[in-house]
């Protein structure tokens, strides 16, 4: 894998230091050095340059709520529900795809159907097919009849020891987390959303099985009552909570138990019309919406621990831009500062699913998984909305950035204010235009290529024999400059003017490098013209 190093951007991540003028070394799929691009690019040698026009980065997104099996009540879900393995599976893959290329790169499947969520992970991890890193809950645990039970993406358990083998299968599975439907929801239509699933002693079994076994726990739920039980037996996690009251959200804050709101199931209506839902199930929604809200304004003001999380698939088009991209937008809206809603999208999941060490910021050692906008993210959550970038392990795997054309204005002004020092005597000045190691090849002088410091010998040879020529005029004319990231090559005229004789015209050939956020001489070859 080639050793790549980002320039001409602005790091950020949720440490809320950001770096402009920064410069990302990449090497073998894992940040190399992060930080200013003076101290970044001595390290950089012959990495490939990718100049990102002077775009925003920050971790790929993680979306904490996600089924890339979605089959939804009416035609859309229709579609999806009939599908065979062998199809259900390219239709995951490709919709891992599409996540990816979204900027999300990294996602929690909550309950996913015929197990094809470890098949797909399998494939992601072993490249033959593009995605985001999965964490998945493999089937989600429901009591008979309970919400989701008509799909393979769930698995039906009654009593204690059903929810501990249902628990066990999906560890054995390879589940990094248990998810368990303890309420009724939106998307059942025999069902209410402030109704319990579950007794506590399933709950207490599912919970005490996961925890022995090392996995966290997320449980769907609803109601105040419900949750408040499930927290106070060591939940982890919450979907929705779409009914909570005070007192629970102290519960869970002083618990550490977070928060994935998934606001946009209760405030999408023109998507539901476009996928065909049915009425029951719209009007449950868009009637829960306004306690919904409340609910996660209770949570942020209580100080739990909110995440990222959409519900639907990761990459669909909501209002403009990706459903994940929308439920920040209305995490946003709900109270969540820019600075805080970059946490709920990058470190604060990565925490979360236990994998600090590896992603979510932008520092070295840490997976490249990263991407680019246009817009600041810490001044707008819908900054995301301008990703035109995205990269997973150090390889790109999205670019859709405006070209942008190569400017040689910088390196002929650099060339002009070098003569203007020599003309000057600013010796100082002069010398700030080469490069520390450039060397110098003039067919009209004698010797050899002079390196910098053979060539700093012979001015000063020059300059204390008093052979130094007196000029009136010393010029760089019909310059041609050729830019192509941080090397730039100059063709030109230099014409010298002295008191009393013909103009002295050399044709010019200079190799510049970008160095320090400067255009500096790397090699400058002068033939004498008759």
């Amino acid at each position: 894998m080639s050793r790549t190093v980002l320039v001409n951007c602005t790091v950020v991540d949720a440490r809320e230091r950001p770096v402009s003028g920064a410069a990302v070394l990449i090497d073998g799929g894992r940040i190399a050095a992060v930080g200013p691009y003076a101290e970044v690019m001595p390290a950089a040698g012959d990495a490939v340059v990718l100049d990102l026009g002077g775009a925003y980065v920050t971790p790929g997104l993680v979306n904490m709520h996600t089924h890339l099996s979605l089959s939804l009540p009416g035609p859309g879900g229709e579609s999806v529900r009939t599908l065979g393995p062998y199809e259900l599976a390219l239709y995951m893959a490709d919709g891992a795809r599409r996540t990816l290329h979204s900027g999300v790169t990294t996602v929690r499947c909550v309950a996913e159907k015929d197990h094809a969520d470890f098949a797909l992970r399998r494939a992601i991890t072993a490249g033959r097919v593009p995605g985001p890193r999965i964490f998945t809950a493999g089937r989600a645990l429901v009591c008979t009849g309970g919400h989701g039970h008509e799909g393979s993406d769930t698995l039906e358990c009654d009593g204690p020891d059903a929810f501990r083998r249902g628990v066990r299968a999906q560890i054995k599975a390879g589940a990094d987390l248990i998810k368990v439907m303890i309420s009724g929801g939106i998307a059942g239509e025999h069902e209410r959303i402030d109704t319990p699933q579950l007794f506590a002693d399933e709950m207490r079994a599912v919970l005490e099985t996961a925890h022995a076994w090392g996995r966290k726990v997320t449980a769907h739920a609803g109601p105040a009552p419900v949750v408040a039980q499930a927290v106070e037996l060591g939940l982890d996690c919450v979907e929705h909570g779409y009914q909570l009251t005070p007192e629970v959200v102290a519960a869970m804050a002083a618990r550490g138990t977070a928060l994935v709101p998934t606001l946009l199931v209760t405030r999408c209506k023109a998507f539901f019309d476009e996928l065909g839902v049915p009425e029951w199930m719209q009007a449950r929604s868009l009637g829960a919406g306004p306690r919904h809200l409340e609910s996660y304004a209770m949570a942020l003001e209580a100080g739990v621990e909110v995440l990222l999380g959409s519900d639907m698939p990761p990459f669909w088009d909501f209002e403009g831009t990706s459903a994940t991209v929308r439920e920040l937008e209305h995490m946003a809206e709900g109270g969540l500062s820019p600075a805080r809603a970059l946490y709920a999208a990058t470190l604060g999941p990565i925490r979360w699913l236990g994998a600090e060490a590896e992603l979510g910021t932008v520092e070295p050692g840490k997976h490249a998984d990263l991407i680019a906008m246009d817009a600041d993210p810490l001044a707008s959550a819908s900054a995301f909305r301008s990703i035109r970038w995205v990269m997973k392990g150090g390889e790109v795997v999205r670019d859709d950035r405006a070209a942008v054309p190569p400017d040689p204005d910088p390196v002929a002004a650099a060339i002009d204010d070098m003569y203007d020092a020599f003309l000057a005597a600013d010796r100082a000045r002069f010398d700030s235009h080469l490069h520390p190691e450039v060397t110098t090849w003039e067919t009209h002088l004698p010797g050899p290529l002079r390196t910098r410091a053979e060539l700093d010998a012979y001015r000063e040879a020059r300059d204390s024999s008093g052979e130094r020529p007196a000029l009136a005029r010393l010029a760089a004319e019909d310059k041609r400059i050729d830019v192509w990231g941080e090397v730039a090559v100059a063709r030109y005229v230099l014409v010298a003017e002295q008191p009393g004789a013909p103009a002295e015209r050399t044709r010019v050939t200079d190799v510049l490098r970008r160095t320090g956020g400067a255009w500096r001489i790397a090699h400058h070859h002068a033939e004498l013209l008759h």
